[in-house]
């Protein structure tokens, strides 16, 4: 927008657009199939593109182009302008002000044109700025400069606020730290447009000097609000990965002892783990899946007083109520016969989940977990040994 000095173009501020920046381009992949983030994506690449251009030393590189400088700095200020109009545009949509968007639209397209039209009708010019002397003019005039702004002030001004106001009605806690860091963000962008539009009219240069700062808490701000998603995928992520990983000894059992449930061939324990984390829930869907078929399988093998015994073993041990299904799960399953390879259902356990002790939770994640902790416990090897021991008297 308004003049910098180089000597102004702190790191905070580069560090703050570089955040931008790399947070649009993590978001792309995903943003772009979804309809609903595609818009609010394509805004904020366009403020990316635009703060980007204002640091020196990008815009130099962009100056090489054939454009020469005028043309990029002219280039900069109209994606600038579209950006803070896609940005309040997409808010004014999920506000249920489609018709206020649309308005915004028509009159950045009309506002573009105005101030093209005001660029060539002023003196001849290279550079788009407003010196700290005051001796010297504004280009490319000081009327472009102040419809540029006042429209940067009103377009970013209602979408902070809309999105301010929004915080307090969701209940969601991510979407509403989301909308507060965004709007912050919007806001800050209104204020430096307020400090350029000081700076034309008074020259105080200290007005140039915070600059920098405000950009790059904009930049911050903005990438915070939009990369939560991200932040919320890593962290489902990891959680899938950590299940994956406590479940392995019970699916790596359960499968050895009934191979035909095998969605997949069978890798080892770091290739298992490597394979999972392109899609971690995918795989813990297709692994639940596995293990609830072993169980079906070995249940349809075990002899009928099985879970009776399991059941007494259990009650022994006083294992709290809330865990007991999944102790009495781990114990029959850890004294069970392993079936052939063509095992089919016979007297034994009831081969429907819901009528065994825990079956009407097989496919839940939190039993899942307590039953391959008690799978591998003392509690369920002695059950599996005294089970032996009586089979061989």
């Amino acid at each position: 927008m308004t003049d910098r000095h180089e000597g102004a173009i702190v790191a905070f501020e580069v560090f703050g657009v570089g955040a931008m920046v790399l947070v649009t381009l993590l978001r792309a992949p995903a943003a772009l199939r979804s309809s609903e983030q595609r818009a609010l994506w394509l805004a904020v690449a366009l403020a990316s593109v635009a703060m980007s251009l204002q640091i020196a030393q990008t815009r130099s590189v962009g100056e090489r182009l054939p454009a020469g400088p005028h043309g990029v700095l002219l280039l900069t200020e109209l994606i600038g302008m579209f950006a803070a109009t896609a940005v309040s545009g997409f808010v004014l949509r999920l506000a249920g002000r489609a018709r206020l968007a649309v308005a915004s639209y028509a009159a950045a397209v009309c506002l573009a044109l105005l101030l093209l039209g005001l660029d060539a009708a002023a003196a001849a010019h290279t550079e788009h700025g407003v010196p700290d002397d005051p001796g010297q003019g504004v280009t490319p005039g000081r009327a472009y400069w102040i419809l540029l702004l006042g429209y940067h002030v009103t377009a970013s001004l209602s979408c902070g606020v809309l999105c301010w106001i929004h915080v307090t009605r969701t209940p969601n806690l991510p979407l509403r730290f989301g909308l507060l860091t965004f709007g912050t963000g919007v806001l800050l962008a209104a204020l430096l447009a307020v400090l350029s539009l000081l700076h034309i009219l008074t020259r105080w240069s200290w007005a140039a000097g915070l600059f920098p700062w405000v950009s790059g808490a904009e930049a911050l701000l903005m990438a915070g609000g939009t990369g939560v998603p991200l932040v919320l995928n890593a962290r489902r992520r990891a959680r899938d990965l950590r299940t994956l990983h406590r479940l392995y000894r019970l699916w790596h059992d359960l499968t050895h002892r009934v191979p035909q449930v095998m969605l997949a061939p069978v890798r080892g324990r770091a290739g298992d783990l490597l394979a999972s984390v392109r899609h971690p829930q995918l795989h813990l869907y297709r692994r639940t899946i596995e293990i609830q078929d072993a169980l079906l399988t070995l249940g349809g093998s075990a002899p009928p007083t099985l879970l009776d015994e399991a059941r007494r073993h259990v009650d022994e041990r006083r294992v709290p109520p809330a865990e007991s299904a999944a102790a009495i799960t781990a114990c029959w399953l850890k004294a069970v016969p392993t079936p052939g390879p063509r095992a089919s259902a016979r007297p034994g356990l009831p081969a429907d989940p819901y009528t065994v002790v825990g079956g009407e939770q097989w496919s839940d994640e939190r039993f899942l977990l307590q039953l391959a902790g008690f799978y591998g416990s003392a509690m369920a090897a002695d059950f599996a040994r005294g089970r032996a021991a009586d089979g061989c008297r």
